[in-house]
């Protein structure tokens, strides 16, 4: 019944308020401190941003998180590991406001950027093939998606172990990729 569910909607809601107001100091106190240019700030900027990005306040979270991946531009420049961090943070709020295109140009590049300066067992090249696996399927390109979570899910069965949650939710996430194209190739 709905009336059971109330204390727990407002629980909830009173944590992400809460949650919205550590950010936000975060946010405050290293500009205050550290000033407006800081690298990390940009972590800051990250994390409120995806939290926005989360609570579909888009108009505040866009330029949140492009303003931390122009801090780590000037900062590390273009081909830096935190930079291409940065980008899959970026990519991924920009597809929550369709803009698809623009984040496949930035997940390609760091992907590249990662695949070149990393180590190969390393959890930031995992993620970033999954925005991009993300990105194909926001375009209902199925059979682009496909090999990309493939290798999603190999990686971190490889790094994480197969019944790690994030390994699970991969499968998952595969599984449905590939129902999708099958049905997309039948059609």
């Amino acid at each position: 019944p709905r009336s059971t569910l109330f204390p727990y909607t407002t629980l909830f809601r009173s944590r992400r308020q809460e949650a919205e107001a550590l950010y936000r100091r975060a946010l405050k106190i290293r500009e205050t401190k550290l000033g407006p240019d800081d690298p990390d700030l940009a972590i800051s900027l990250i994390n409120l941003g995806t939290f926005l990005d989360f609570q579909g306040n888009y108009a505040e979270a866009v330029p949140m998180i492009e303003r931390a991946d122009k801090i780590r531009r000037r900062v590390f420049g273009a081909d830096h590991p935190l930079t291409a961090a940065a980008e899959i943070s970026l990519a991924g709020v920009y597809l929550s406001v369709d803009r698809a295109d623009d984040a496949q140009k930035l997940v390609d590049h760091a992907i590249g950027v990662l695949r070149r300066d990393l180590p190969d067992d390393h959890p930031k090249i995992s993620e970033a093939l999954n925005m991009l696996a993300v990105v194909h399927v926001t375009r209902r390109e199925y059979a682009a998606a496909a090999p990309v979570m493939r290798e999603t899910v190999q990686r971190f069965r490889r790094t994480l172990g197969v019944d790690h949650p994030d390994t699970l939710t991969a499968e998952n996430n595969l599984a449905f990729v590939l129902v999708r194209a099958d049905l997309a190739s039948e059609a």
